[in-house]
C-alpha cells in the first residue's frame, strides 16, 4: 500500500508534522560521554564543554499513584492549591525535603496536567539556591501519575561551595564578553549552583550575552568563585537549507489577499496589541516582521490588503520582493501559532504571545521576523530560542521567507524547545554539533510522497529506500543522521496512523478528529510535555506510548508500536553501555495487529 496524500492546502498537517519532527535535536546517545557532554565551538577558536545529568524517565500507564486530596468526584486541577499538590506529591514521590523543590512552571488542560519544579540547594524561603542543570517533570491525568522525568543531583555526599560569591560578575565580565565575542544585554543576573561531571558543584553567575551583528545570543554560567567559564546554552538554532518548492504556491491565496482572522487561537486578530490597540502593519499579538531594508509592511484598505505580489526574477534586494517576503513570513508565522495553539500550544505552555489575555504564561515573547534584503544571502534562515517572557528571533532570506516549509522547520524549534522543560528552554542542547549551524538540510514539499530529503535519503516507509534504524546509531556521530533516524522513525509512524485511521482534511482546524494525520499532531505535541531534559530515543517513544494512553486511552497503542518497531525501537530495544540494540518486537497483545498489517502491506503493494 502505498501512501501518495495530496496537500489539500498550503500549510498541511503531514508537512507541519514532520518538520517538527526533524526540528528536534539530536537524541542523547547513551553513554555518558555522548549523551551528557555538549561542546561548542564559539569565537576566537574557543570551546566551551557543557553538561547535563543523565535523565531518569518512567512512565506509568494507567497504574500511576493517585495524588493526595484528589478524589473520584473531584478533580484535584481544579482546586486552587494544585501546586501545593504537586509539590507535596513530588517532595514524596522523590524522597527529597520539600523546602529543596521549588515550583517551576506548570498548568492544566481539563483533567491532564504539566508541572515542571526545579531542585534547590537550602530551603527556598531561606534564600536557597536553584540547581540549574536539575529539573523534574511530572504528567498527570485523572488525578494519577502518567510519567516522571529527573535529572536531581544527590548533594548527601557532595561538597557544596559556599553560597556567598567572592568573585562578582561584573568584574569578569569584561574577559567574557571578548572570549565570546558578544556583550552583556543587560538580562537578570542570577546565581545558581552548577553541576559538573564529576559531580563537584560549583557556584555560579548566570547571565545572557549577545552579539547582533553575528546573532549570537549565550546563556552562560561563570564561577562565582574563580571566575572561570564553566558552561553555556545557544539559544540559537542555524539552519541552512536546499528547500524544494512546495506543491502549492506560497502566493497564491495565502498573501496575495490577506485578511486578518478572527479565530479562538487569535481572538482580537493577528494585527492586535491589545483590545483597544491595533496595527495597520505586519505587527500583532503573535508575530513582529519586517526587513532590514524597510522595516515593517503596511497594509492598504480596510479589511487590510497585502497584495504585493513576489518576482523570483527580480533581485531579493526588490522593494516589491522583499515587502512579497516580509508579509509571507508574517502570515505563515500567525498560521503555524493557531494551528498549534489547537493542538495545545497554549499560552499556559509556554507559546509565543505579546499579550496571554490573563490564562497564563508570561507573555511579552512574540515572534520577532527579520528578513533580510540582501541580493547576496540564498537559503537558509535562523532562529533565536529564549525562555518564557523573552522574543525568539527568527532571521530569514529573501527566498527562505517565501518557502513556508523553511519557516515552518524554524518555528517547530520554538515549539520544542519551549514545551520540553515547562519553557526554560534549557532542555534541548543545540550546541552539541561540532559548530553552531546545521548544514545539508533539504526539506521536501511531497513528504506524504516521496518525502522531504535529508542528506540525500527519501523519507518513505520502503526501507530499501530508507535503511534508517536504530542498530545505526551505533555507526553515527553527526547530529544530522541522528536526526535523520528519528525523523524516520517518526515518519513511519505518521505513515502506520494514516494508513489505518485515514486522514483528516479540516485537520488544521479541528484537532479532535479521528484522521491519523490529526492523531499524530496531538499526540507530537503531547509527547514534549512529558519528555525529560535531553532525552534518548527510548524516553521518547514511551512517552508517545504513554500520550496516547493520556488522550486516547490507549487506542492507537498498537499502531505506535508497530510504526516504531518497523525500525528497530521495538519493545527489547537496549542501549546499556552506549550499544544501541535494536528491536521489531511489539508487546504481546499487539502481536496480532502487527502480523495483520504488515501481510496486508505486503500485498497491497
Amino acid at each position: 500500500m502505498m501512501l501518495n496524500l495530496k496537500f489539500s492546502t498550503l500549510l498541511t498537517t503531514l508537512l507541519l508534522s514532520t518538520q517538527v519532527a526533524l526540528s528536534l535535536p539530536q537524541f542523547q546517545l547513551n553513554g555518558e560521554r555522548n549523551s551528557n557532554y555538549h561542546t561548542h565551538h564559539v569565537a576566537r577558536g574557543k570551546r566551551v564543554e557543557a553538561y547535563t545529568p543523565s535523565s531518569q524517565f518512567k512512565t506509568f500507564g494507567t497504574d500511576g499513584a493517585s495524588l493526595p486530596q484528589f478524589d473520584s468526584g473531584v478533580s484535584a486541577f481544579a482546586a486552587p492549591e494544585w501546586k501545593d499538590t504537586v509539590l507535596l506529591f513530588a517532595s514524596d514521590y522523590m524522597k527529597v525535603n520539600a523546602s529543596e523543590i521549588q515550583w517551576k512552571s506548570g498548568y492544566t488542560q481539563g483533567d491532564k496536567g504539566y508541572a515542571w519544579v526545579a531542585q534547590m540547594h537550602g530551603a527556598w524561603w531561606q534564600n536557597g539556591i536553584p540547581v540549574s542543570n536539575a529539573v523534574a517533570n511530572f504528567a498527570f491525568n485523572e488525578g494519577k501519575i502518567t510519567s516522571f522525568g529527573s535529572s536531581f543531583v544527590d548533594f548527601t555526599s557532595t561538597q557544596v561551595p559556599d553560597p556567598n560569591p567572592t568573585v562578582a560578575w561584573k568584574d569578569i565580565l569584561p574577559g567574557i564578553e571578548e572570549t565570546l565575542d558578544a556583550k552583556y544585554n543587560n538580562s537578570n543576573v542570577t546565581l545558581e549552583y552548577f553541576v559538573r561531571p564529576d559531580k563537584t558543584v560549583v557556584l555560579a553567575h548566570v547571565l545572557q550575552l549577545q552579539n547582533e551583528d553575528t546573532g549570537a545570543w549565550y546563556e552562560v554560567f561563570v564561577d562565582a568563585h574563580s571566575g572561570d567559564l564553566v558552561s553555556m546554552n545557544d539559544f540559537v538554532a542555524h539552519d541552512t537549507y536546499r528547500a524544494v518548492p512546495i506543491t502549492k504556491s506560497a502566493f497564491d491565496g495565502s498573501t496575495e489577499i490577506f485578511v486578518d482572522p478572527q479565530t479562538d487561537a487569535s481572538p482580537l486578530g493577528w494585527h492586535s496589541w491589545s483590545d483597544v490597540d491595533f496595527s495597520d502593519s505586519t505587527t500583532g499579538n503573535n508575530v513582529v516582521a519586517g526587513s532590514t531594508a524597510f522595516g515593517v509592511v503596511n497594509g492598504q484598505g480596510r479589511p487590510l490588503k497585502f497584495l504585493t505580489a513576489y518576482n523570483p526574477d527580480l533581485p531579493i534586494s526588490d522593494p516589491a520582493n522583499v515587502e512579497a517576503a516580509t508579509v509571507n513570513a508574517f502570515h505563515a508565522f500567525n498560521v503555524l501559532h493557531d494551528v498549534t495553539y489547537r493542538y495545545g500550544f497554549t499560552e499556559e505552555a509556554r507559546n509565543f504571545q505579546e499579550s496571554n489575555f490573563g490564562k497564563g504564561g508570561e507573555g511579552g515573547d512574540p515572534v520577532v521576523v527579520v528578513v533580510h534584503a540582501r541580493d547576496e544571502l540564498r537559503g537558509g534562515g535562523s532562529i533565536r530560542v529564549l525562555p518564557d517572557g523573552q522574543s525568539p528571533v527568527c532571521e530569514l532570506t529573501g527566498p527562505a521567507a517565501m518557502n513556508n516549509d523553511v519557516i515552518i522547520h524554524e518555528f517547530a524549534h520554538g515549539v520544542t524547545n519551549r514545551l520540553v522543560g515547562g519553557g526554560s528552554v534549557r532542555c534541548l542542547h543545540w550546541f552539541s554539533q561540532t559548530t553552531s549551524e546545521t548544514r545539508d538540510f533539504v526539506i521536501g514539499a511531497g513528504v506524504a510522497g516521496p518525502g522531504g530529503v535529508r542528506s540525500g535519503i527519501p523519507y518513505t516507509t520502503d526501507q530499501k529506500r530508507n535503511v534508517m534504524s536504530y542498530r545505526m546509531l551505533n555507526g553515527l556521530s553527526s547530529v544530522h543522521n541522528i536526526g535523520l533516524v528519528w525523523g524516520s522513525m517518526l515518519h513511519d509512524v505518521y505513515a502506520t496512523l494514516v494508513e489505518e485511521f485515514n486522514y483528516s482534511l479540516d485537520s488544521l482546524t479541528n484537532p479532535d478528529g479521528p484522521g491519523g494525520n490529526t492523531v499524530f499532531m496531538r499526540l507530537f505535541i503531547d509527547s514534549l510535555q512529558l519528555l525529560p531534559c535531553n532525552p534518548t530515543f527510548i524516553q521518547a517513544r514511551d512517552a508517545w506510548i504513554q500520550a496516547d494512553n493520556n488522550r486516547y486511552n490507549s487506542k492507537h497503542s498498537c499502531t505506535l508500536w508497530r510504526g516504531f518497531a518497523a525500525r528497530g525501537l521495538g519493545l527489547f530495544v537496549n542501549d546499556a553501555q552506549g550499544i544501541y540494540k535494536a528491536s521489531y518486537e511489539v508487546p504481546p497483545p499487539c502481536r496480532h495487529h502487527y502480523l495483520f498489517f504488515n501481510i496486508e502491506r505486503r500485498v497491497s503493494a
